[in-house]
């Protein structure tokens, strides 16, 4: 699982270096907010997004050797639980690059 995360992390620093040239000052990235100018935010808040994948990553990770490792059962779920947060938080970077590039 760590070298899918390791992929993702490359996949999304591709797509911002391919894109870095297009992208405009600031990026619609506050989607529950009330549309219009209060959705934007300065370009480089964007990293955050991988940041937050790799923290909540790393959480689940010390969660499951510190409270669950003996349990099959619950290292499933986190490991299918940490497959979704690696391919909703890409998809999501990827999306927000690339629509506004």
């Amino acid at each position: 699982m760590t070298y899918l995360l390791i992929a993702a992390n490359i996949v999304m620093l591709l797509t911002l270096a391919i894109s870095f040239r297009t992208l405009p000052p600031v990026l619609p990235l506050f989607y529950s907010k009330p549309e219009g100018e209060t959705q934007l935010a300065l370009w480089w808040l964007i990293l955050l997004i991988p940041v937050c994948m790799n923290s909540l990553f790393i959480l689940n990770n010390t969660i499951t050797r510190k409270l669950f490792s003996l349990s099959d059962f619950a290292n499933k779920i986190i490991w299918y639980a940490n497959l979704t947060l690696i391919a909703i938080f890409t998809a999501v970077f990827i999306k927000i690059v690339t629509h506004v590039s």
